[in-house]
């Protein structure tokens, strides 16, 4: 048997989007190698880094 290690980097705005936009991505690259022939096995884990926002005492605030 053969297996293909994809990475996946989340592209996260937390102005336009979240969490839903992260799914839609990773079901994007599951489904697009599923039409190459390749089976989805599983996720190992997914790091998320959110940039903080500069609040109402921060920098522009």
């Amino acid at each position: 048997m053969k297996y293909k290690v994809i990475p996946f980097v989340a592209s996260i705005n937390h102005n336009k989007g979240g969490s839903n936009d992260v799914a839609k991505q990773l079901e994007a690259i599951i489904n697009d190698y599923q039409d190459e022939g390749w089976k989805y096995l599983r996720i190992e884990s997914v790091s998320t880094f959110v940039l903080p926002d500069s609040g109402c005492f921060g920098i522009g605030g």
